[in-house]
This record gives structure tokens, sequence and C-alpha cells, in this order.
């Protein structure tokens, strides 16, 4: 296998429970192959009876022995962020250091801290809560009956609504995906509002006095102006949380995105007069689908008055007028959002620090011996050189770069695949590439690999050994290795078979 041969590995897991209610963990290796290629590759999918620091640890080593896969060699962990997996003290994290007998850096995986985040800003107001109720609501009503939704399909039809899309429903876990049933919902909005009055003069009592109450709560401008101003912040968050769950990309484009996703809800907030234009914008359409968005303000909204006596607390004596009040409800989001976010990124920052002054490019400014000394720990313990050795040795490729490829040699990418080239010459060098870029950005592949085992795992077959489910599982997440395999050659090898059940590839 491609991971024996590699120096420096990672160790991603994530735990699940079964279609039999069984936890299985998964355990992915992260790794770049002899072509400098980052590979992500299924190393076990098994049971777990103890889901503590100390048995999820045990059970990851032990996997990892059982494939016959070197646990010396390696640099990086990545879980997701439950106590059981990051806790510092007794869980998987700090029982895995123990277990390997050396500090290795823990990542917590981005895509699921982003996610956390996202979660977390939509709760911070009123207002978006609601929101998210209505949209789960308009799903569950139209789709629970066939009749209902094909009475939407016509409205939307008749108004003649391009781009309309269907109904989504809001998923529970990913947050990221709620993107989809808000564009879903504004894009057909006033569709919606047509099939429910239309639903509102039924004869059935039941329908009509559902159709009634969501009708009266679709057509609030809270409902409105939350929605319009969601759908254009849930995308942001969700480019960036589709971009980091691809395999190839390394922690520094990553962190990259991050920021830039970070400075772009930073000038969102900072845009006052963008924000006003983004309420008149919602104001003007609630006019078009009847809803006066002033006078639902006015009688929903009470104002906060000055009061008479004189209080500690002025802050309290706010009267916030329409836009204030909305501007007020979409800053706690974006708040939420940045801080989370500028939070979630400051982990990897810190450990990442000293490799990335010495081995991105542009090469510029003196290289401290503290940097090198701290990047030489991140190594596993049989690869760490000499530390004048490694100074020397990169202090002689960043000017070859500087003064022969200047304008090759512009990212961490194009860095790294120079030294694999000239690795006879920079060995060190490009062991050091190797590392920064192994590191890993989340648990996307142990999350691919459940919704496999929802595909081999159903209920008509629940129970199966566990090597029998190890082998399924490959064949099902590494179709890489699946493609090279000659089905005529492994036909004839069968036929040749004295027992024709059992055929070792």
């Amino acid at each position: 296998m491609e991971i024996t041969e590699s120096e420096i590995t990672t160790v991603i897991a994530d735990t699940t429970p079964d279609v039999s209610h069984v936890d299985q963990l998964s355990v992915v290796a992260r790794y770049m192959d002899p072509h400098g290629i980052l590979q992500e590759c299924l190393v076990d999918m098994t049971d777990i009876d103890k889901k503590t620091g100390d048995g999820q640890a045990k059970q990851i080593l032990k996997s990892w022995n059982i494939r016959e896969l070197n646990s010396s060699s390696i640099a990086f962990r990545s879980y997701d962020y439950t106590a059981s997996m990051s806790g510092v003290f007794n869980e998987c994290q700090a029982m895995m250091s123990q277990y390997l007998g050396s500090i290795t850096p823990y990542f917590p995986c981005l895509a699921h801290r982003v996610n956390t985040t996202v979660e977390h800003s939509c709760k911070a107001s009123l207002i978006a809560c609601k929101m998210f109720d209505i949209l789960q609501e308009i799903y569950v009503f139209f789709s629970s009956s066939t009749k209902r939704y094909n009475l939407f399909r016509l409205k939307v039809k008749e108004l003649d609504i391009d781009g309309a899309l269907a109904l989504r429903n809001l998923s529970m876990t990913r947050w990221i995906a709620r993107a989809d049933s808000i564009r879903a919902v504004w894009r057909g909005f006033e569709g919606v509002i047509a099939a429910l009055e239309a639903l509102d003069e039924s004869e059935d009592a039941k329908t009509k006095m559902k159709a009634a109450g969501l009708l009266k709560r679709v057509k609030k401008f809270d409902f409105v102006v939350m929605l319009m101003f969601m759908k254009n912040v849930m995308v942001k968050t969700k480019i960036l949380t589709q971009e980091i769950q691809s395999v190839e990309i390394n922690i520094l484009v990553t962190l990259e995105a991050a920021q830039a996703t970070i400075a772009t809800l930073q000038h969102v907030r900072d845009d006052f007069n963008g924000l006003g234009q983004e309420i008149l914008a919602a104001l003007v359409f609630s006019e078009k689908c009847g809803i006066d968005g002033k006078a639902q303000f006015e009688k929903h909204h009470r104002p906060r008055r000055i009061p008479n006596r004189i209080e500690e607390r002025p802050e309290n004596a706010a009267l916030l007028d329409f836009n204030e009040y909305y501007r007020k409800e979409f800053n706690l989001i974006l708040d939420m959002q940045i801080s989370s976010l500028t939070e979630n990124i400051k982990v990897p920052l810190e450990i990442l620090t000293p490799a990335v002054r010495i081995l991105q490019p542009p090469f510029k400014g003196e290289m401290e011996l503290e940097d090198f000394q701290r990047l030489i720990n991140m190594l596993p313990i049989a690869l760490q050189p000499d530390e004048s050795a490694l100074e020397a040795e990169i202090s002689v490729f960043r000017s070859h770069c500087t003064e022969n490829k200047p304008d090759e040699i512009t990212s961490t990418e194009s860095a790294a695949n120079y030294a694999r080239r000239i690795k006879g010459l920079f060995p060190l060098t490009e062991r050091c590439y190797q590392l920064l870029l192994t590191v890993p950005i989340t648990s996307a592949s142990s999350e691919r690999s459940f919704s496999k085992l929802k595909l081999i795992e159903t209920l008509m077959r629940s129970s199966m050994k566990p090597e029998r489910l190890y082998e399924m599982m490959i064949l099902a997440c590494e179709k890489d290795i699946t493609d090279t395999i000659d089905l005529e050659d492994m036909i004839n090898r069968w036929a040749k078979c004295e027992r024709q059940d059992v055929l070792y590839l």
C-alpha cells in the first residue's frame, strides 16, 4: 500500500451508530503518495465498545496496527470537536499522545467548527430562529400531501417564476445545507404565498386552518427580511465549507479561504449603507407581495422609550427605529460568525506559524532559531534532523528559489513540487514540505465513509463480521483501487479455484 511507503501520515477518525445501533469507528489516513499528490484512504471500519477517550485511542491504534501501518509515522491527528475526542486531559487527544510517546498536534475538524459557528450565529437572533421554524413548516406542509405540492408547482408555473427550485427539508445537523432550503423558498416565495392563499379557501377544515396559520407567518416582514439577509450570508459560509472538504486542498489555502470569508463578513458588517439597502430591498419586495413591513413593525415590536427617571444604564434608554432594529439583528448574527470563525482558525495558525514563516514563498526576512525548533518537533521522532543541518539546507533552498525561480515558486504547492523534483539535493526540505501539506483540515473522509456505510449496512443486511464489513467498505470507498482490478483475470482465477466461493485478490 502507498500508505506504508509514506514517511509522514495523519490519522483522521470519527464514530457513528449503524443501523443495528452499534457504534462504528472510521479510521482514515491522510498522506502524500509517491507522485506528490495528497490522498485520504480508509484504513478501517470497525465496531467500538468504549467511546471513552482511552477506548477510542486504543481502537484507533489497534486498527492502524492490524493494517500493518507504522504508528511512528503519525505526525498529526484530526477528529471532531466532541469532548470525548478533543479533551486535553483524559480524552482521545491526550491518550493518543500518551500511547504514541510524543505530543502530536491535534487539529479539530474545521468543517464541523464552521457548521457549529453557523448554528450558534443563527440562534443569536430570535427572528432568525423563527425564520427557520417557518421554513420547516412550509416544507412539511407541502411535502406531506402530493395534492398540495402539485398545487404549489402549478402556482409557480402560472406565475412564470424563473429559477424556481424544489422545496428542501432543513438538515438538523448540517446547518450549511440550510442555504439550499432558504434559496428554494426565496426563489419560489410568490408561488408559496399563492398556493397557501388557494388552500386557505379549501373545503377541508384541517387544511384550511393549517394554510391560514402558515400564510399569516409567511407574510410577516420579519420572515421576509431575514430570509433575504440569510440567503446572502449563508452562501458565503457554504462556499468555505465546500472548498475545505476537498482532499487535495492544503491547510494554508484553507486558512486563507477562512480569513477571506471573515473579511467578507466583516465588510458586510461594516457596510452601514449596504445593510440599509438590503432592508429597503426587503421592504419593496414585501410591498409587492402585499406585506406592509413598517405597519407590522410598529404593531409587533415595542419601542424602547427613554425612561423618565435617570438610569444607571443609559444604553437601555434607546429608541430603535425600523432600520436600526433590523440592522441590530443582522449584526448579532454577523458578530457571532466573525468571532467564532476567528477563534476556530486561531489554533491551526498558532501551530503552523513557524513552518509558514520558513517554508511559504515569497522567501523574505530572517529565519528564527525558535521556528526551526518548533518545526523539527512537529516531525515524527524518527525523522527529526539536526537543527543546524536543516537550517543550512533550507537557507540554500530559499536562496536558490529566490535567485533562479522567482516566477515559478509563488506558492507553497509550487515550492513543495520543486523540492520533490530535486529531492536528492534537498531531502530535509522536501520532508518539511511533505509535513506541512499533510496537515489535516477536516474529517470529511470519515463522514463520507459513513454515507457508504448506510448503503452497505441496511435493515435487510444489518449483521456481518467486521472483516467482511471492512472489505465491502474498501470496495465502496476506494474506487481508484477497484478500478485497477482486471475483471477477466479475476473470472479466470475464480474458475480455477477448487472452492469457487473463495477468491483471494
